[in-house]
This record gives structure tokens, C-alpha cells and sequence, in this order.
């Protein structure tokens, strides 16, 4: 899409007629209105060419500064000023100029004196050697050619460094695309050999687990003494760790083959990454089995327990009795702990997490995990769900959330986050029942 000419310009003169003049040469109601600004001269300039400028006119150089200030406020920015050298109250238009270019460095400017003002050295002294192709320099009386020509130069100087601007972000936004392609196509191949690898290990361990459960709770049993609970429930904690463990690595291998598929084509140059195999979405009505919310959040609680003990972390859980959702266990589970550990590693020891479930009037649950932690900024809140971007340094892979979002849209739910930095981050998952 074209990018819009900006044509505004600020216009800052304490005499009246002058800027009477300035309205009259770059924004004319007729042609016969562009006349010269000296009484003896009428230079017209061609019109063929000619558009008018969008002005804003202030006859001082506070009133120039807070125009500015007060339009950038608004996302609004101007191409350039005309600015006297000299006008009353505090500020000059020198100084004007040198506040300007700290809030907008962009600004393009045309200083305009009379032959007794400061000359061009002074100025050129006066500014600092960054801004030297920002200034031009226009001697009063000028003509309506002069002035003319000026602010043309003004606007297109502005607007062709805008462009220069916008399409060296693209490039450095494609040249980040491409490592961010090259790395997802390294992670692809680590995951399968991770996902694969470590799932032959897991696997025996489950059998193992439950073989030496069995066998420890019959020993129990013929030692005629009552079954220890406690050494069950351990036991059965145990092959769930294991077994979600390796449901996860499954996941991985799907992770890798369906989305960072090792293919890559040359293009033009550029590298192009290939989806190894269409997406296939998996709806929510395949899910026949239900589960109460509690209890699966009650099962993630307690797979972080030692995290959450040893930081003595305050967990609230408030869900509304006999909430069901439609959703494979281990997928709901693996969700969960990835965004309660997310909390827990925002907290600082002693922080507090809420967990809230109630339902909403369209057969959908809303699940909120919030914490009171560090929070994340407004930057980063935006890209959370890009696969491998993480803010917690090498403690991070950047997959966490990435594989949220999948899960969640796989069966038809949604994941959200809102975050207020150094107050805290809510979670907002919202699952079928």
C-alpha cells in the first residue's frame, strides 16, 4: 500500500502579515492569490506541480513547541517548520528548533531571518553535526517562488526519509523472518530427535513404575499391614509425570513434522521454509470424554508442588462446582503447567496466584491464571505466542506458549493474556464444555 504524503507544516512568525502571506503563497484559494511577498516583485510559480501544504500558524516559539508536543501526543507528527529567528516571550526560533528535534528528530526545518539575524555559520555552529541535513536557511523578503520551493523541498526531504526508513525496517524485519525460519527449521529436526529418543526412554519407565507399584503395595498387603496411602498416591504421581512426559514428546514429534517441516526451497535468494504436511485441526465434538476442571487443575498444582513449597508461593483456586470441559487430559494438563509455571517463574518467593473458573453464557468455560509477578511489557505481551520467543533468557526456549495456543485452538478454545508490568499477568483460557 502507498504510504500517504505528509504535508504538514508549522508555521511559527510573530508578525501577522507574514503569516497572512505564508497562507496566502502555500495554501491559495486561487492561482491569482500566489503572489510575491516583496511589494515590488509578482513572481507566480508554475502551477502545473503545485499542491497545497497543510499549516498551523502560532506567533510564538512556546506556542510552536506545545502544537507539537500536543499533536505527536496524538500520533500526528508534521513533515516541517518555518520558523522567524526572532519572536517575543522566552523561547526564539532557534530554540524552538532545538526542543523540537528532541521529541522529533524527523522534523524538517526552515529557519527564516532577516540580514541583520544570525548568519549561517552561527547557526550551523548552534545545531549539533546530526541535524545539519535537517535545516535550510531563507532570508526575509523573499519571494512566493522562494518559499514555494522551500517547503516543497521541506515535505519531500521528510517523506523520502520516511520511505528510507519504512524499507530498511522491511528488510530488517524479512532478514529476522529469515533467522526466525532457519531456527524453527533447527528446532524442527532437534524436536524429532529429542521427541523420539526421549520418548523410548519414558515409555519402559511407565511399565517399570507400575510393575514396582504393584509389587510394593502387595508387599505392604502381605506384611498384613494396611496399604500406605501416601506411598500410592506417590507412586501414582509418579506415572503420571512420566506418562504426560511422554504424551509430550509425541506432541513434539507432531509439533516438528506439521509446522517446522525440514524443506526448504531457495526463493529469489531467500529461503522459504516449507510446511512438511498440511495442518489438520482437530474439532472439538472428537472429544467424547469430559473432565472436571478442578480436578485437572488440581492434578497440574500438584506435578508443581515442589516449585511452588519450596518458593512458598500462595495459590488461591476458586472454580465453580461442576464445570466440565470437552478436552483430551493430558492436553489440558500440559497447558496448565506451562502457564502456571509461567507464573510461578514471574513471582518472586511469597508471590500469590489465583486460579478462577466460572462459566460463560456461550457453552464455554473461562479458566483465569493470574499472578501479582513481574509482569510483561506491552512489546513483548505481542509477541508471547511467536514460536522460540521467550523473556526469560537461556532459562527459556520460547515454545511454552506457542504450544499453548495450539492446543487451545486445536479444540476450539482460545488463550489470552493481559499484563500490567511489575503488577502482574492474567491468563485467560476459555475451553468448551
Amino acid at each position: 500500500m502507498e504510504q500517504v504524503e505528509n504535508r504538514r507544516i508549522l508555521i511559527a512568525d510573530d508578525e501577522p502579515e507574514i503569516l497572512k502571506g505564508y497562507s496566502r503563497i502555500l495554501n491559495p484559494e486561487r492561482i491569482a492569490d500566489i503572489q510575491s511577498s516583496r511589494t515590488s516583485e509578482n513572481s507566480t510559480p508554475p502551477m502545473q506541480e503545485f499542491l497545497r501544504f497543510e499549516l498551523t500558524q502560532t506567533n510564538s516559539g512556546e506556542g510552536a513547541l506545545n502544537i507539537l508536543l500536543e499533536n505527536l501526543k496524538n500520533g500526528i507528527r508534521f513533515a516541517g517548520a518555518i520558523v522567524d529567528v526572532r519572536m517575543p516571550g522566552k523561547m526564539d526560533g532557534l530554540q524552538f528548533v532545538q526542543e523540537a528535534w528532541k521529541n522529533d528528530e524527523d522534523l524538517q526545518v526552515i529557519i527564516v531571518t532577516a540580514y541583520q539575524d544570525r548568519s549561517v555559520d552561527e547557526i550551523h555552529r548552534l545545531f549539533k553535526p546530526g541535524f545539519q541535513d535537517k535545516w535550510d536557511y531563507l532570508n526575509k523578503p523573499f519571494t512566493a517562488g522562494e518559499i514555494v520551493q522551500k517547503a516543497r523541498h521541506l515535505v519531500s526531504s521528510w517523506n523520502r526519509q520516511a520511505r528510507e526508513k519504512e524499507h530498511i525496517q522491511q528488510i530488517k524485519n524479512q532478514h529476522q523472518a529469515l533467522i526466525s525460519q532457519e531456527k524453527l527449521v533447527a528446532v524442527g529436526r532437534l524436536a524429532r530427535s529429542i521427541g523420539h529418543e526421549f520418548g523410548n526412554i519414558l515409555l519402559p519407565m511407565i511399565t517399570d513404575l507400575d510393575l514396582l507399584k504393584e509389587q510394593v503395595m502387595e508387599k505392604l498387603k502381605s506384611d498384613a499391614k494396611e496399604g500406605d496411602k501416601g506411598i500410592e498416591l506417590a507412586f501414582e504421581e509418579m506415572i503420571e509425570s512420566v506418562s504426560l512426559g511422554s504424551r509430550i514428546c509425541q506432541d513434539l514429534l507432531v509439533f516438528a513434522r506439521e509446522n517446522y517441516g525440514e524443506a526448504v526451497e531457495i526463493k529469489n535468494g531467500v529461503k522459504a521454509e516449507i510446511q512438511a504436511g498440511a495442518k489438520t485441526e482437530a474439532k472439538a465434538e472428537a472429544y467424547k470424554d469430559e473432565y472436571n476442571l478442578d480436578i485437572l487443575v488440581d492434578k497440574a498444582l500438584r506435578l508443581l508442588r515442589h516449585e511452588i513449597t519450596k518458593r512458598d508461593l500462595k495459590v488461591r483456586v476458586d472454580i465453580l462446582a461442576g464445570l466440565k470441559i470437552k478436552i483430551e487430559q493430558s492436553k489440558m494438563i500440559q497447558v496448565l503447567i506451562n502457564v502456571i509455571k509461567n507464573a510461578t517463574e514471574a513471582l518472586a518467593d511469597g508471590g500469590s496466584i489465583d486460579i478462577v473458573g466460572k462459566k460463560l453464557s456461550d457453552h464455554f468455560i473461562l479458566l483465569e491464571i493470574s499472578d501479582n509477578g513481574s509482569g510483561i511489557s506491552q512489546e513483548d505481551l505481542s509477541k508471547v505466542f511467536q514460536p522460540l520467543f521467550t523473556t526469560k533468557g537461556i532459562r527459556g526456549n520460547g515454545l511454552g506458549l506457542s504450544v499453548c495456543k495450539q492446543v487451545m485452538e486445536e479444540v476450539g478454545g482460545e488463550i489470552s493474556i493481559s499484563s500490567v508490568p511489575k503488577k502482574g499477568t492474567t491468563v485467560r483460557l476459555k475451553i468448551r464444555e
